[in-house]
Order: C-alpha cells, then sequence, then structure tokens
C-alpha cells in the first residue's frame, strides 16, 4: 500500500512537472497530451488505486480472521452469562464460560461460541433485561475444555 501511495504521489509530481515545462516552452502538442493523459488517465488511475487498496483490506481482514479462528478468537474476553428467570438447556450452556464476548451495548448482548466455525460465525444476542449477570473470565485463557 506504502509503494501504491508512493507511486501515485510520484506520479502526480512528474506530470505536474512535465505539464509546467510543456508550458514554458510553449509545446502546445505536449500540453494538449498531458492534458488529455491526467483528464482521461486521471480517474483510471484513482479507481486502480481504489480497487488495489480496497483487495488489501479484504486480504488482510481474511489472514486477521483465519488467524483468530485458529487461536481460538483469543482477542475477545471469554464471558459467563446468567438469566434472570428463565432456566433452559441454552441459559445453562451460557454459564458454563464458553462464549466469547463480541460486543455489549446499552440494549443487547451480543456473544458467540468458541467452537470452530465452517462458514460463518453463529452470533447470540439477548436484551439486557433478561441478563442477571455477565462475567468476563481472566483474559486470555485457553478454551480447550468447551471443544
Amino acid at each position: 500500500m506504502l509503494f501504491c501511495l508512493l507511486v501515485a504521489t510520484g506520479l502526480y509530481f512528474l506530470l505536474r512537472f512535465l505539464w509546467q515545462k510543456a508550458l514554458i516552452t510553449a509545446n502546445r502538442k505536449a500540453a494538449d497530451w498531458l492534458r488529455a493523459a491526467i483528464f482521461t488517465g486521471g480517474p483510471f488511475f484513482l479507481l486502480l488505486l481504489f480497487i488495489v487498496f480496497s483487495q488489501l483490506g479484504a486480504a488482510t481482514g481474511r489472514a486477521v480472521f483465519e488467524r483468530e479462528q485458529t487461536d481460538g478468537f483469543t482477542a475477545y474476553p471469554r464471558v459467563k452469562v446468567w438469566l434472570k428467570e428463565k432456566e433452559d438447556e441454552r441459559a445453562k450452556e451460557w454459564a458454563g464460560g464458553c462464549y466469547r464476548m463480541l460486543l455489549h451495548d446499552k440494549a443487547n448482548l451480543y456473544f458467540f461460541p468458541v467452537e470452530q466455525f465452517k462458514d460463518q460465525m453463529l452470533t447470540e444476542s439477548i436484551p439486557n433485561s433478561l441478563v442477571a449477570s455477565v462475567r468476563r473470565l481472566p483474559w486470555p485463557q485457553s478454551t480447550d475444555e468447551c471443544q
């Protein structure tokens, strides 16, 4: 990405220098050619930069997700969740501590199981009004007993 930015900056200054030189020497044909190159090539060059940066960002995101997935998502704290009222199988499972917290906002608590994922990450969400208690377990902590 740094290389692309350096090339783009260098190309800008090169074209600017050539443009000024063509105007100073009164070489109208060269100035017209440079103007056409800038106005037609500039948007294509910006589009190309966008595509390159987009692909670099997507590749970085995939690499980070794969690294987190193989490490057991250690960047997210493990949590135990207890509900206020109803006790069912999922509530007992949530209290076991084999989930990692994704997000806790004003309205909901979002977490996901530690198990390995094939295609997508299954996220659980519980309204805060149903949550009695949330305990964040010491971080980082192994999740070998959960698998």
